[in-house]
């Protein structure tokens, strides 16, 4: 539905009808298209784009009414997004500042200004002044914590529980990384829902369309079957955003707060899925307790040792060193795995995440030098892997912990 949807924004703003509309609503459609567009190439990444089209939807505003207005500040504040994405860090703070001064002068935007807050929160974050950080949340929550804007409570309460965590307030990030999880299935929930009627709308519109377009087709048509395509691309684009976001996020949050309980407890950086296990779950009905204790025990020794980064490292490889039966062996592993290769590749992964933490000299490495020494056949799959793990890119990890060295 992704894919369709870049395919349907690309359809109509190669319209020279559309583009060149003296229309004022099919201008307001228009510059929404142009936002839309920005958003789709900003999860992508191509930021150099996305500010291109966030220009173009510029050009087709103006002060007239009220909804010009809103998209030309959520504009300012998704460009200042993608200026802080591309480290341009004098330009995001002088724009979403002036953003933050409009909007408060207005007193009429509470929406916009909490989400300008929560904007300028993360710039605070990455300079690691937390306490900061916090009030400009605590400030932007303040604003609709008694309104219904659910999505961007949501960003609020999960900034607000990750940066608590990093001040170490264990009450607070407890009591916000609740609320999120609580609000957030709350909210995936009715988002679905409302896809679903809408999209039931939808198709009960395209059927009344069937008789209309005896009379006047071309007219009534287009224009119901465009604003309703609009609205579905605009809810489909906003929730995947906000799934994926907060899908590799919960995984960064996990990772590092299993590598900070590690580095506490002085506690080597192997899968901790093997002791952490409960009886019940290590219940077997084909292994007795004995053997599956043996087992347990060779897989600790083994995750101990660096063999795992050995590229032709195997099932039956392992089983052979091991002495053990590889039926067994398997099983015991996937009671605490999806398979073989996901249990090697946890290994890699938090080996070589250890290193780049710990020693300088690795956060010098290329990419595909990490991958290769991690023992992975390919620096996509090694890329792939360490993203399903960490939540992040290996490149995006490295800038994480080049920061905190620098700091």
């Amino acid at each position: 539905m992704y894919n369709q949807s870049k395919k349907i924004i690309a359809q109509l703003l190669s319209d020279q009808k559309l583009l060149k509309s003296s229309d004022p609503k099919l201008r307001i459609t228009t510059a929404k298209l142009y936002q839309l567009q920005a958003l789709n190439l900003g999860i992508n990444r191509d930021y150099p784009n996305a500010l291109k089209n966030l220009d173009r939807s510029d050009l087709y505003l103006n002060n007239d009414n009220e909804e010009n207005k809103i998209i030309t500040t959520e504009n300012k504040i998704f460009r200042s997004s993608y200026l802080m994405k591309q480290n341009r860090l004098t330009e995001y703070k002088k724009l979403i500042e002036n953003v933050i001064s409009d909007l408060e002068k207005q007193k009429n935007q509470p929406f916009l200004l909490s989400l300008a807050y929560e904007n300028l929160s993360r710039y605070y974050f990455l300079q690691e002044d937390y306490t900061t950080s916090a009030q400009k949340l605590e400030l932007g929550l303040s604003l609709i914590e008694d309104l219904p804007f659910n999505n961007i409570k949501i960003k609020i309460y999960e900034s607000l529980s990750r940066t608590y965590f990093a001040l170490h307030d264990d009450i607070k990030y407890h009591q916000y990384n609740k609320y999120y999880n609580d609000l957030r299935s709350k909210t995936d929930s009715s988002t679905k829902e409302g896809i679903r009627y809408i999209v039931k709308l939808v198709e009960t519109n395209q059927n009344k369309t069937l008789e209309f377009e005896k009379q006047n087709y071309l007219k009534s048509f287009w224009t119901s079957t465009f604003i309703l395509s609009v609205i579905i691309i605009g809810l489909l684009i906003y929730f995947l955003i906000i799934k994926n976001k907060n899908k590799d996020l919960k995984k960064q949050f996990d990772f590092f707060e299993r590598q900070n309980n590690q580095q506490k407890q002085n506690i080597p950086p192997v899968n901790d899925l093997i002791r952490n296990t409960s009886e019940t779950e290590r219940s077997s009905n084909k292994i007795s307790k004995e053997k599956e204790e043996e087992i347990l025990q060779k897989l600790e020794e083994f995750e101990q040792s660096n063999r795992y980064l050995n590229k032709n490292m195997s099932l039956s490889m392992l089983s052979a060193q091991m002495e053990i039966n590889t039926k067994y062996l398997s099983e015991v592993i996937n009671n605490r795995e999806k398979n073989f290769n996901g249990y090697i590749n946890r290994l890699r992964i938090n080996h070589i995440a250890h290193l780049l933490k710990t020693d300088p000299t690795f956060l010098n490495y290329k990419v595909s030098y990490l991958a290769e020494y991690s023992g992975f056949s390919s620096h996509s799959s090694f890329t792939t892997v360490f993203k399903s793990v960490t939540g992040m890119s290996p490149n995006a990890y490295i800038q994480e912990i080049s920061k905190s060295k620098v700091s």
